[in-house]
């Protein structure tokens, strides 16, 4: 099915729309942007397993519970032990055990292997789908970064689709979306989605990554409207929630603007030089209360 993104031009016409979605300032905590209270549905709040204990390492459901995460995203880390049913198992009796949930999973390697080029790049991606399939799991985050950047020269990006359009077919049927993580503009992301052309390949999107130049993050997430499968919760130039660049209420009022009330995973600790303020635990549970503020939970 061929996906359809508007133009920025018609994001623009709807700015009015937007803004009448925006909540009262009002309503917003002293510290930010989140209102106390919201009794429409609500999201679901988890970490990364790469920042909690590191990529594949069954202990970070441990550390997830202790934080009162409600859930991970599992990094596939060299993919080859994750294609044991018995390694799957146990990553599924553990979020059992400790009552944290498996948001989605994450396909990190790619940053190490061209997924245009590399002739490996096919068969992980292929093999994660499958890993998905026996898992439950809806998301598999592609992570374009490095040598999956997708800023490459025109000739490796029409690889790149050719590569996810070969991907898109299994990924419907299984029920699984792709989604792809870069750091570029929304007008960059609809080009390759448009040309990939399947509604199982989406924009995995980090808020960090958004604010880029200084864009209005709501916008971005109305350009981008049902093609976003997930979020990635992160400021920028402050480990801190809140305290940085970024406009966690913008960022709410484009969720609220596409009806978005999916999972929302805090990542944060690679991408801020310097040590976790208020140390790993407490600086983990300081930006959780920060975001069940801006975003509640489920009732």
């Amino acid at each position: 099915m061929r996906t359809h993104l508007a133009t920025r031009r018609e994001v623009l016409k709807q700015a009015g729309a937007l803004a009448g979605l925006a909540i009262s300032p009002s309503l917003f905590a002293a510290e930010g942007q989140g209102p106390a209270n919201h009794a429409d549905g609500g999201f679901k709040i988890g970490g990364v397993d790469w920042e909690l204990k590191g990529a594949n390492d069954p202990e970070a459901f441990a550390v997830a519970a202790r934080l009162g995460l409600d859930g991970i995203q599992v990094d596939l880390g060299n993919v080859e032990a994750m294609r044991s049913p018995d390694r799957q198992k146990q990553f599924l009796m553990l979020a059992q055990e400790h009552r944290v949930e498996i948001a989605s999973l994450a396909l990190g390697i790619l940053g190490g292997i061209s997924l245009a080029q590399d002739k490996r790049a096919p068969a992980l991606v292929d093999s994660a789908i499958d890993i998905a399939t026996a898992m439950k799991q809806k998301v598999l985050l592609l992570a374009c970064f490095g040598k999956s950047d997708l800023m490459q020269p025109a000739d490796q990006i029409d690889a790149l689709v050719g590569r996810l359009k070969e991907h898109a077919p299994k990924a419907e049927k299984a029920g699984v979306t792709l989604g792809l993580e870069a750091e570029c503009s929304v007008e960059h992301y609809k080009k390759i989605l448009d040309g990939v052309g399947s509604s199982a390949v989406k924009a995995y999107f980090d808020t960090e990554h958004a604010h880029g130049d200084g864009r209005d993050i709501a916008q971005e997430i109305l350009f981008l409207k049902d093609h976003i499968c997930e979020f990635h919760a992160k400021d920028c130039s402050n480990i801190l929630l809140g305290k940085g660049k970024i406009d966690f209420g913008q960022v709410r009022r484009g969720m609220d603007a596409i009806g978005y009330r999916g999972w929302i995973l805090l990542e944060q600790w690679n991408e801020v030089p310097g040590k976790k303020p208020l140390g790993f635990d407490e600086t983990h549970r300081r930006n959780l209360q920060y975001l069940r503020e801006v975003f509640p939970q489920r009732a």
